[in-house]
C-alpha cells in the first residue's frame, strides 16, 4: 500500500508539520498478508534491491525512482519511507480523465520520459525492473512518474526464467520461457505507452490463454493495421508514437529498441522520431502535477488511515528490515 499519510498517530505529524511542499511518502507492508501469500523472501529481497540501489548516485538522482529515506518494523506492519511524494498511479490518474480513460499525446510522451529515465539508470546496474503498467506507476506531486514497485526486479540483465508480472504486458520470450533480460522491459513500455493512448492493450481477451496467444502470435509491425477507431491513438500515430510504439513491440528481443544487442540499447535515439531532443529539456508535465495535487487532496480529506492486520507469527524473516 502506498499512501501519503498512514495511521491515526502519525498521519497529523506528517500533514500539519512538514505541510505538503516537505512531504514524505510512507510505505505500509502487512506481516500478515506478506506470510499469507508467502511473499517473505520477495518482499526482503525487493528492500535488498532497493537498498544497495539507493547508494548509487545515479539512483539517488534520478526523480523517477523512489528515494529510500528509511525503513521500520513493528509488530504488525513493514515501513519504508520514501522522500518522494508519491501520491496516486497513473491507473487512478486516468480514472479521474473522463469516460475515455485516454491521455493525450503530450502526457503519454511525459509517462514515456520517466520510465525511460528510470530504467536507464536501473539497467545500466544490470536490473531488470520487470514491474511496469499503469498501476504500479506512481506519481508524484511534482508531476514525475516513479518505478517504485520493484517486487518482480532481478539483478540480472539476460537470464530470468520466471513469469511475472500482468499477463497482457508480458514479453513473448517471458511467456514462452526462453530467458528474458532488460529488453522485456521495452516491450512491456511498449504495451503502456498503446494502453495510455487506448484504454487497453493490444493483447487485451477474455482470459490468459488468449492473451498469451495473441502475444505470441504477434508480428513485427503488426499494430499499424490493427488500430482501434480512437482518434487518439491514430492521431498519434502520425507523430511518430505507433511507429516508435511498433520498435517497442518487436517479437525478437534481440531486435527490439533498447535491447543490449541493438544499438548498445540507446532507447532515447530510438525514440528520436517521436521524443524530441526539446522534450527532454522541458521534461515536465502540467496535467499530472494538478491531477497528483488533486488526488492528494482527496485522500487526506479522506484520512486515508492505514489499517493494522494483526500479526501473531515467526518474525524472523524480517530482522534485517
Amino acid at each position: 500500500m502506498f499512501g501519503s499519510v498512514s495511521s491515526d498517530d502519525i498521519s497529523s505529524t506528517l500533514v500539519s508539520k512538514v505541510g505538503f511542499d516537505n512531504q514524505l511518502t510512507l510505505r505500509v507492508v502487512y506481516k500478515a498478508a506478506v506470510v499469507e501469500n508467502k511473499q517473505q523472501e520477495a518482499v526482503m529481497r525487493e528492500l535488498d534491491l532497493l537498498k544497495s540501489m539507493s547508494k548509487t548516485a545515479s539512483f539517488a538522482s534520478c526523480p523517477c525512482l523512489p528515494a529510500l529515506k528509511a525503513t521500520y518494523s513493528d509488530k504488525a506492519n513493514l515501513y519504508v519511507l520514501y522522500e518522494n511524494k508519491l501520491c496516486c498511479s497513473v491507473g487512478e490518474i486516468m480514472d479521474s480523465l473522463g469516460d475515455d480513460h485516454t491521455l493525450d499525446e503530450a502526457a503519454v510522451k511525459h509517462v514515456a520520459m520517466c520510465v525511460i529515465s528510470g530504467l536507464e539508470v536501473l539497467h545500466q546496474a544490470g536490473v531488470v525492473y520487470r514491474g511496469i503498467s499503469p498501476d504500479t506507476l506512481l506519481v508524484s506531486t511534482d508531476g514525475m512518474v516513479t518505478l517504485a514497485n520493484f517486487q518482480h526486479s532481478r539483478q540480472n540483465p539476460d537470464g530470468n526464467l520466471t513469469i511475472c508480472g500482468s499477463p497482457e504486458y508480458l514479453a513473448p520470450e517471458v511467456v514462452v520461457q526462453q530467458g528474458h533480460g532488460i529488453s522485456a522491459d521495452y516491450w512491456t513500455l511498449g504495451v503502456l505507452l498503446y494502453e495510455l493512448f487506448a484504454n487497453e492493450t493490444p493483447f487485451h481477451a477474455s482470459n490468459e490463454i488468449d492473451i498469451y496467444a495473441k502475444i505470441c502470435r504477434h508480428k513485427a509491425g503488426g499494430l499499424t493495421g490493427n488500430l482501434p477507431a480512437d482518434a487518439t491513438i491514430r492521431t498519434a500515430g502520425k507523430g511518430g508514437a505507433i511507429a516508435w510504439i511498433e520498435k517497442l513491440l518487436e517479437p525478437d528481443p534481440e531486435l527490439r529498441v533498447g535491447s543490449l544487442a541493438n544499438a548498445g540499447g540507446n532507447v532515447r535515439k530510438g525514440a528520436a522520431g517521436w521524443i524530441s531532443g526539446k522534450n527532454w529539456k522541458t521534461f515536465s508535465s502540467a496535467t499530472f502535477e494538478e491531477e497528483a495535487a488533486k488526488q492528494l487532496l482527496q485522500k487526506v480529506e479522506a484520512g486515508n488511515a492505514v489499517k493494522t492486520i494483526a500479526y501473531k507469527g515467526n518474525g524472523r524473516w524480517c530482522e534485517g528490515w
